[in-house]
This record gives structure tokens, sequence and C-alpha cells, in this order.
């Protein structure tokens, strides 16, 4: 991978990761900014990017000409049930194994 690629990937993890923050509540760009030490142009193009792949949104401040960007509520529900399902999965396959081999159920 190229070092330009590499650095533009770790910048967009760093914005999601400061946006995972204080309970998901968001923060404006400048937030961002004062964060990851992003330079503003980066951080627009990189909050960009992020709403068109559906994993930002940007909610406008009442009184106020800035947004404040959040994380997608629609696409962590979809990934937790997505996960869930996997965990269920597995959960499901080691019963069976355990039964197989032990002969008796594994719940109590």
């Amino acid at each position: 991978m190229s070092e330009a690629c590499n650095k533009t990937l770790i910048r967009s993890g760093k914005v999601l990761e400061c946006l995972f923050e204080d309970d998901f509540k968001g923060k404006t760009e400048l937030q961002i900014v004062e964060m990851t030490q992003i330079p503003l142009p980066t951080i627009y193009r990189i909050l960009q990017t992020w709403k068109t792949l559906g994993w930002v949104v940007d909610v406008p401040i009442p009184g106020r000409k800035a947004v404040q960007w959040r994380i997608s509520s629609e696409k962590l529900l979809r990934i937790a049930h997505s996960h869930k399902r996997h965990m269920l999965r597995q959960v499901h396959s080691l019963e069976k194994e355990y039964l197989d081999i032990a002969g008796e159920e594994l719940r109590a």
C-alpha cells in the first residue's frame, strides 16, 4: 500500500474514532480538527466520504452555520445485528460440538 494511501486511511480512522467518543454525541469539524490535528480541508473531505458511504450524518446545530457530525445509527445497528447473528452461530456450533462429544447439553 502506498504511503499516501496509508496516511489517508489512518486519518479516516482517526476521524471515526473521534466520533465514537463521548457516547456518540457527535463533533463539529473544528472539534475534530482539535482532537485529531488533521487539517480542516482534509477533515471535510473525509467526512464527506464517510457521509457518502453512509457511516456518518451531519446534523444542523440550531442557530449556527456549523453542523454536528455523528456516526450513523442505522449503520451501527446493522453492524451490531450482523455481529450478534455471527456470535450466535458460533455459540450454537460450540453447543452442538459439546453435545456430540459429551453426550449432554452444554446449557444448565
